[in-house]
């Protein structure tokens, strides 16, 4: 789980919500409240990259003559923004005594070129660290921050190392940028595709319209951390959705990046070199666990099966969860997956705004009321279960149609009856082998499929409930399968889909979940 990493002398700070999951928070190495230092603003500074492309920064510096560490911000949401609704202001870092820069990458709002995600950013990330650390007043020491696609600007600068370039706090980003960012098990990401170009990143180029004047993993992983938080992609806040994780959940963003500045770029000996390697927020206890690694050395990889009497439909059916093996005769469990109607999202990990698809944990009682959701929930709880880390269910199943999907989800059922999402996963059926290369399936043979739920920390409470859901569909987080096996996007024919997953003696179904064992639970209790 550890992402690549900047070797010898550079150290990197991973800052990222899995989903409804489980971001490092020191223990208050950082005073985050305004610094001493008095701070003056230079707008549209220009960088010239190595092909002349000028790209333009917003410099915020001391305005006392000094040697001061540099902090650079690359991002295509428009740098008059900054992403401050979710950091403080560069005004705020520029006050702790910092050379802050905030710049348009290329074709972005006020900087020079054309566009084109990711493409450029690893030469511009270069050069963009070095002209930063050659700014009048830098000690010649280059951070970098930001969240989404600024983090993956920190990541393609970091690949080419820039000799400058110490230590980046990349947040709520991906290393790969086709699955887990624009597909997931083969499925396109709709939601996300829908809502994050149009909303951000394709707004300067409508504005433009017609005006033409305009890394060595184990070498750093001692100075690596890894931070995982309970939050969406944003706002960082401790009430989302249905749910408020308390106010240990307070974004710490601000405090964890002065701190691991201060250590890398000032050399202050402030223990931020000393934290726990990954910092994990556990959901139903509300806290904060430290941990050496990832998974979480200790973790016990357990085996829930599905089990039934043939009929797991709806919340109302008998789908059973539990570590028992299931029995020769065990019945399978059929619906029909209509893409005319298919099942509708509530809550996730999807991005970016929730008038396309609603984000985050919601109680999930009326998508179990339909007969197109398998449900297979525990018996009540007599103690707590921590579940923490990488989540995959093993799916034996059948489908009357050449191609179609299969997903999964996650969920903690309250003693209330609320059914709130942790997190989810699909998979498509032609994508099951590879995600290069298309493997057809034929009709109502039975595959094995693996669908990856992305990872969680949560606590199950005594008289709580795991509950695993089975469909073929949750739009628009994803778009759907039409079944009918033609590329997808080159007509609009659907049909519906006979869908069976067996959970039999010799096809065992089942979620394999990461238990932390009771010995390390004392986090875990209220």
């Amino acid at each position: 789980m550890f992402h690549k990493s900047l070797s010898g002398r550079r150290a990197v700070v991973l800052f990222g919500a899995i989903a409804l999951s489980a971001h490092s928070f020191p223990s208050a190495h950082a005073d985050v409240s305004k610094g001493p230092c008095a701070v003056t603003k230079l707008i549209d500074v220009p960088a010239k990259m190595r092909d002349g492309v000028t790209l333009l920064a917003d410099v915020y510096r001391p305005i006392e003559a000094g040697s001061y560490p540099v902090i650079l911000m690359r991002l295509p949401y428009d740098k008059a923004i900054a992403q401050t609704y979710v950091y403080a202001s560069p005004e705020f870092y520029a006050s702790h005594c910092y050379i802050v820069v905030i710049q348009d990458v290329r074709g972005q709002y006020a900087s020079q070129g054309t566009f084109y995600p990711f493409r450029d950013e690893m030469n511009d990330g270069y050069d963009s660290v070095e002209w930063a650390a050659a700014l009048q007043g830098s000690n010649g020491k280059v951070g970098m921050y930001g969240f989404s696609y600024t983090g993956a600007t920190q990541w393609l600068a970091a690949v080419m190392r820039p000799p400058h370039l110490v230590a980046i706090v990349p947040g709520m980003t991906s290393s790969d940028y086709y699955d887990g960012w624009s597909y997931e098990g083969g499925a396109w990401s709709l939601a996300f595709e829908e809502s994050w170009p149009i909303s951000t990143i394709a707004l300067v180029n409508a504005r433009r319209t017609g005006d033409q004047s305009s890394v060595a993993r184990d070498a750093a992983r001692s100075k690596s951390r890894l931070v995982i938080g309970p939050y969406i992609h944003f706002p960082w806040t401790s009430k989302l959705g249905d749910t408020d994780f308390g106010s240990e959940a307070t974004n710490p963003i601000d405090g964890l990046q002065l701190a691991w500045f201060d250590h890398w770029l000032k050399g202050k000996d402030n223990g931020a070199d000393r934290e726990a390697a990954v910092r994990v927020f556990v959901m139903g206890a509300n806290r904060w666990r430290d941990a050496a690694d990832w998974p979480i050395p200790g973790t016990r990889f357990t085996k829930y099966y599905l089990h039934s009497l043939g009929e797991a439909n709806t919340r109302y059916g008998n789908g059973r969860l539990d570590t028992d093996a299931p029995g020769a005769d065990e019945p399978p469990d059929r619906y029909r997956y209509d893409p005319a109607n298919p099942v509708p999202s509530r809550g996730g990990h999807s991005c970016c705004t929730p008038d396309v698809a609603p984000i985050g944990p919601l109680d999930q009682a009326g998508i179990e009321e339909r007969a197109d959701v398998l449900v297979y929930s525990t018996p009540a709880l007599q103690q707590p279960i921590e579940v923490t880390g990488p989540i995959s269910v093993t799916l034996f199943a059948a489908s009357s149609a050449v191609d179609t999907d299969w997903s999964a989800k996650l969920v903690d059922v309250h003693p209330d009856g609320r059914a709130i999402n942790l997190n989810n996963g699909i998979i498509r059926a032609r994508y099951r082998d590879s995600l290069e290369h298309t493997s057809p399936i034929s009709p109502d043979q039975t595959y094995k499929y693996v669908i990856r739920i992305w990872p969680t920390s949560n606590v199950f409470l005594a008289g709580h409930k795991i509950r695993l859901e089975i469909s073929s569909s949750n739009f628009p987080h994803y778009d759907r399968n039409p079944n009918t096996g033609h590329p997808f996007g080159v007509d609009a024919v659907m049909q519906p889909a006979d869908q069976t997953v067996r959970h039999d003696a010799q096809q065992a179904s089942f979620v394999m979940l990461p238990i932390i064992p009771e010995a390390m639970l004392p986090l875990a209790r209220r």
